[in-house]
């Protein structure tokens, strides 16, 4: 396990979120459980994704979305073969995180 790697996701919804990108840091990669985000078909998502929030990738030639308000730890045989590592644009993600747990105002 790998921050920022990108795996198959293996569940119910793997066909319009076939991906999990890990955004667990690598101290706790011990965990049985990893903090992941769903990144999904751009088809899938509902609306117009918010650039900041919902980044959009191409991963093995599909058009995706991270998924950044469907954070949450998924056990370990959820993640299939890793495909990718997306720490090239680990910047947009932790955006995507930081813009979803801003203090809220109202």
């Amino acid at each position: 396990m790998r921050q920022f790697d990108v795996h198959r996701f293996v569940g119910r919804s793997a066909s319009i979120r076939p991906y999990l990108v890990i955004v667990q840091s690598n101290l706790y990669a011990r965990h049985d459980r990893w903090l992941s985000i769903p990144i999904v078909h751009r088809g899938a998502f509902p609306g117009t994704p918010d650039r900041v929030l919902s980044p959009a990738f191409q991963i093995e030639g599909v058009p995706v979305v991270l998924d950044t308000l469907d954070l949450a730890s998924f056990p370990q045989q959820a993640f299939g073969r890793r495909v990718c590592s997306l720490e090239d644009d680990s910047d947009r993600i932790v955006a995507a995180l930081d813009l979803a747990m801003a203090r809220g105002y109202g």
